[in-house]
């Protein structure tokens, strides 16, 4: 009887992308309680934070609430974040996990000590675009080849079906390359169709 007991607070800390949907007391996870027992049910509360909700200016710790603010800029591109914000490796690491931002892991696991997470940010979006126009180009020349083959095998077999023309405008790189390989020994559309199934 004399005993105290120290308190316990189970907090759950949500770092989702989306708006939490889920229940916030074990009250809202059972079934209609009728009213005369619902007085004896024990509920239970969630303590819920958000991480896209908090106030970071308000932690005292300059990395953690550096590494939340860049969370929050991954989360929403619309916030306005210092272009000076550096984070340690731990720090970019825990702000790529928690966003699954694979480049920022790239770039913490690449780094010293401390990242620029908006110049590794730029970097990304620049690599992104480059990988973009490169395969821009690719899909122009995949369909240069495909554009040149349906003339080719225009002029060789008379005028291809609308059924073989589809097909060949749906068919893969190995697919184009096998057709362009073959296209001495081709007799008919059949043989097209073999190639490119």
């Amino acid at each position: 009887n004399q005993k105290k007991l120290t308190p316990v607070f189970t907090i759950v800390f949500y770092t989702g992308e989306r708006k939490w949907k889920g229940n916030h007391s074990l009250k809202d996870m059972m079934e209609e309680l009728p009213e005369v027992l619902e007085q004896y049910f024990n509920d239970y509360r969630m303590i819920l934070v958000d991480i896209k909700e908090l106030d970071a200016t308000k932690i005292s710790d300059k990395e953690t609430r550096e590494m939340i603010q860049i969370v929050q800029s991954i989360y929403n591109v619309e916030r306005k974040q210092s272009k000076k914000i550096k984070l340690t490796k731990d720090a970019a690491l825990t702000a790529g996990m928690i966003t699954r931002s694979q480049w920022l892991i790239e770039e913490a696991e690449n780094c010293k000590e401390e990242i620029n997470v908006c110049e590794a940010m730029d970097r990304y979006v620049k690599r992104i675009a480059d990988e973009a126009r490169h395969e821009a180009r690719i899909e122009g020349k995949v369909e240069e080849k495909r554009d040149m083959l349906i003339t080719l095998l225009t002029t060789k077999l008379g005028n291809l079906s609308k059924q073989v023309i589809e097909k060949i405008k749906k068919a893969s790189s190995e697919e184009l390359k096998q057709l362009t390989v073959s296209i001495f020994h081709i007799e008919s559309e059949d043989d097209i169709i073999s190639i490119i199934h």
